[in-house]
């Protein structure tokens, strides 16, 4: 029996043009099996429901699910305008118990256009049908730390015999340091903190000393350079640079931080050095807590991350471009 996700990245595949046989051998099942999942999917995955009656009709628990998927109501008022026949509770348990259902803090992601969208679909499928070889790839970013702490909420289980807890906030964030970093699937270039206005020719400096020397050594020698579209990413100056260097790089969808597996490192790393709603009073403190989350990420995750880039690929394309969850 195929698992959801090899269904999905077997539809993703198929989407490409790739045959039975070649989808077979990437995901690493038999021909028949992919075959007869391509030939009537939904007869595929038809299941057997048996079990207890619940009290909810099945009619209108699809039509709860149908409608909680839209992700824009609570479970009070999916209750209150389905007219369900359970109470509140209930409902939370039933969408709880429901495995593509998840309740959290709705994130945001960067304004998206029809046209990015194509243009996510277009590079999802130019990676997959290439075989792109992303152990030789050097995922990289810049990132901002303030003093004190990310921007946004941090939530806390609180004693409500106690008094709340507060943040201070200072202007600004009370100071920051800006970095920027880079990983492949066996190894990271050394973490550099960048000081004053970051341009063309500051990037480039931080590649040469940075990227230049390490990339061989942890992506090979076939190795190609990740980068967003930022400006000074891609102005005249920098790609003189790469031609200058013989440096490739990877081409890029606009508006895609879900793509680079490096916004998942940036997201660890933010969990350990803020850890507790920790903030700082100086930017060397900040400084030295950031140099020691960066030097404690291991190899395993770095390969976990850069191995699940098809799989970001597949995502892309059965949502049509739209933003994953990756």
């Amino acid at each position: 029996m195929l698992t959801s996700d090899e269904r999905i990245e077997i539809r993703a595949y198929a989407q490409t043009g790739m045959s039975g046989r070649a989808i077979a051998a990437t995901i690493g099942r038999s021909k028949d099996v992919v075959c007869r999942f391509l030939r009537d999917p939904q007869e595929y995955e038809r299941k057997k429901h048996q079990g207890r009656q619940a009290k909810m009709s099945a009619a209108a628990h699809r039509r709860l699910l149908r409608e909680a998927s839209h992700g824009e109501k609570s479970a009070r008022k999916l209750r209150d305008d389905l007219q369900l026949s359970v109470g509140v509770k209930r409902v939370q348990q039933l969408l709880k118990d429901t495995s593509h259902l998840s309740f959290e803090k709705r994130a945001a992601s960067p304004w998206m256009t029809k046209r990015h969208a194509e243009a996510r679909v277009d590079w999802a499928g130019a990676r997959l049908s290439s075989h792109t070889q992303w152990e030789n790839i050097v995922f990289t970013d810049e990132k901002k730390w303030n003093l004190d702490g990310p921007d946004g909420c941090q939530f806390y289980w609180r004693d409500t015999r106690q008094p709340p807890k507060t943040t201070m906030k200072r202007q600004s964030g009370g100071g920051s340091v800006m970095v920027w970093g880079g990983f492949s699937a066996t190894g990271k270039t050394p973490l550099v903190f960048l000081e004053g206005r970051q341009d063309s020719v500051a990037y480039t400096r931080t590649l040469a000393s940075a990227l230049l020397p390490t990339a061989s050594a942890i992506a090979g020698e076939d190795w190609q350079l990740q980068q967003d579209n930022a400006s000074i990413h891609m102005s005249a100056i920098t790609r003189a640079f790469f031609n200058q260097h013989s440096v490739r790089v990877l081409p890029w969808p606009a508006r895609s931080p879900d793509l680079n597996p490096i916004e998942n490192v940036w997201g660890l790393m933010v969990q350990r050095v803020y850890a507790n709603g920790k903030s700082f009073s100086t930017r060397d403190e900040l400084k030295v807590a950031i140099s020691n989350a960066w030097e404690n990420l291991s190899l395993s995750y770095f390969n976990t991350l850069v191995m699940s880039m098809n799989k970001r690929c597949v995502a892309v394309l059965n949502g049509k471009g739209r933003v994953t969850a990756y």
